[in-house]
This record gives C-alpha cells, structure tokens and sequence, in this order.
C-alpha cells in the first residue's frame, strides 16, 4: 500500500470550509427572517453569527482544494493514462452503484 501524504492546511481549510456551508444552510433554513424584506424563503440573517453569510465561500474554497489535490496526484503518476485509469477505478463502483439504485428507486415511484 502505498503511503498517502496529507497537508494538514488543506484539511483545515476543508473544516473552515465545512462550517461556512453548514452554518449557512442552517441560518438560511431554519433561524427567523430578520429582514423586513424577507429576502430568504425559510429565514433571514440579521442579529445572527455574520460568518455564515458567506456560506459560498466555502463552495469556492472545496472547488480550489480540489483542483490542488487532483494536480497533485496527476504529478505523482507515471503517466497520464495511470492517472485517468485510478480515478476511474476509484469513482466508477460508486456511480454504477449509485445508478443503479436510482433507476430501481425511480421506478417504483
């Protein structure tokens, strides 16, 4: 097995990350609106924690750690096709699995 090597920043990140998408999510679903507009179908910011606004700046930060790790790991194999042969290896059991389930799931509905 070959030994993985993790940068502690990005897990960091990736925990800042998570907690701007929950907290946004929960503000946004399931606090009062505030707003005498009421901007936010469910709910509304106002007197609540200011972070969580910025719930898609977590989505942006996700979207850049990944494109970094995935260039990461095409620099560490030998060739392009060894690259493109173990992402499909890794995520093509989970999509067929996954689709077939939906497609028996969307059936019986």
């Amino acid at each position: 097995m070959e030994e993985r090597h993790r940068l502690k920043v990005l897990d960091g990140l990736r925990a800042i990350a998570i907690l701007l998408v929950m907290g946004y999510h929960y503000f946004v679903r399931w606090t009062p609106p505030v707003a005498p507009d009421n901007f936010y179908p469910y709910g509304g910011f106002g007197a609540h924690f200011w972070l969580f606004e910025y719930g898609d700046l977590g989505v942006q930060i996700f979207f850049v750690i990944s494109g970094f790790v995935i260039s990461m790991t095409l620099f560490r194999c030998r060739t392009i096709g060894h690259f493109f042969w173990k992402r499909f290896a890794r995520l093509f059991p989970t999509m067929l699995i996954c689709s077939v389930f939906s497609f028996f799931i969307l059936n019986l509905l």
